[in-house]
């Protein structure tokens, strides 16, 4: 499409604010093509809308191609977009009011959550969901994940005494870990932004991908894109951790909720 329209590598990779080298790694298919540059780049090349939609998806669906592959029968569709994602973030922070986020369950509790989310579930379909989530946890890069957790989450006794004391344990031991940072949103601090749903945004290594923030619902998910909406997203994250317990008050906190039970 580039060579059709007569246009050179260098003015395309500064249309789309990219490198050069980026683009060729893509157009040699050395690399997956990021959504949001895929659209700026087919515009720029002459495509329509509908042409602009169509191949900026398989750009999306070529993220989904990866270690996850063999449970990708046990994804719901939305979700495989997010996990393609989640495995090249080089930072991940996650707001979760009443759930431990997923990269943090423990195997009892994942299936707990999963399988009151999904009723319906066959135990086959239950055990390959709660196998990728706990793969999910086993990146061994140097990635950062900061979580802010509500406190209703350390109180809330999701799959029994048992694998709610198991679960908080696993939380504490984790809060140690080097890059990972766990806070906990005291009930005490009243309202705050968010307070219906939890939210991710996604940073990723290569500047010429944007960050990305992720909602999601019983209906599906939402990536979101733009800068200005990431930026609000990114925002009410500094929010909540300002107004959050620190790190070693979390601690803390957690190793308390777990003795309790």
């Amino acid at each position: 499409m580039r060579l059709e329209a007569g246009i050179s590598v260098e003015e395309a990779a500064r249309e789309a604010g990219i490198v050069k080298s980026t683009l060729q790694r893509w157009e040699a298919a050395e690399t997956a093509v990021h959504p949001s540059a895929a659209a700026v780049l087919f515009h720029m090349f002459g495509a329509d809308e509908v042409e602009v939609a169509a191949l900026t998806q398989v750009a999306r669906e070529a993220r989904k191609r990866g270690w996850w592959l063999p449970w990708n029968s046990a994804i719901p569709p939305w979700l495989t977009t997010y996990v393609g994602l989640e495995s090249e973030a080089i930072e991940i922070k996650e707001f979760q009011p009443i759930l431990i986020p997923g990269l943090l369950q423990t195997e009892g509790y994942a299936e707990a959550v999963i399988r009151a989310e999904s009723p319906n579930d066959s135990d086959e379909q239950v055990r390959q969901r709660v196998e990728l989530r706990m793969q999910r946890q086993q990146r061994d890069d140097d990635y950062v994940l900061w979580t802010i957790i509500g406190e209703a989450a350390l109180n809330f006794p999701v799959g029994g005494p048992k694998v709610m004391h198991d679960q908080l344990e696993r939380l504490a031991e984790v809060a140690t870990r080097p890059r990972c940072n766990i806070q906990v949103l005291p009930t005490a601090a009243g309202e705050h932004g968010s307070m219906g749903s939890g939210f991710i945004v996604l940073t990723f290594a290569n500047p010429a991908d944007p960050a990305v923030a992720y909602v999601e619902s019983r209906a599906g998910s939402l990536y979101i894109e733009e800068e200005d909406e990431v930026r609000q997203h990114t925002s009410i994250f500094q929010h909540l951790s300002a107004t959050a317990l620190s790190a070693r008050e979390s601690a803390r906190l957690i190793a308390k909720a777990a003795e309790s039970i």
